[in-house]
């Protein structure tokens, strides 16, 4: 089965690669206390390290998707990935549902057991 190509592959891998390098030294800095990350002191407690990981996750798996198309990801799931946090934020403060939580109780009630 042959490498399916999108229509314009080279402009989305250069998009994605910037958008890693931007996510790395967004958090980079705001580790620094050099930026401000946004919502929190990027120097403060456990909440600053939990950010800044998940910050580096996201940004390097950006940055491989764009270095080597569908290998680590496909370019799809990782426009899915970030389309959704917006709309994840918006309806966990619309419902005061904490959807975090309600998605780790059912994959752990419904999933595992």
């Amino acid at each position: 089965m042959g490498k399916h190509h999108y229509k314009n592959e080279q402009i989305m891998k250069l998009l994605t690669i910037l958008g890693g390098l931007v996510g790395i030294a967004t958090m980079v800095l705001g580790l620094a206390g050099i930026a401000d990350i946004g919502f929190i002191n990027p120097l403060l407690g456990l909440n600053a390290v939990i950010n800044f990981i998940v910050g580096i996750v996201i940004s390097v798996l950006t940055l491989l998707t764009g270095l080597k198309p569908n290998a680590p990801l496909p370019f799809h799931w990782l426009v899915l990935e970030v389309n959704s946090i917006p709309g994840f934020t918006a309806l966990q403060k619309v419902s005061d549902i904490n959807l975090a939580e309600e998605i780790v109780s059912y994959f752990l009630n419904n999933v595992i057991s």
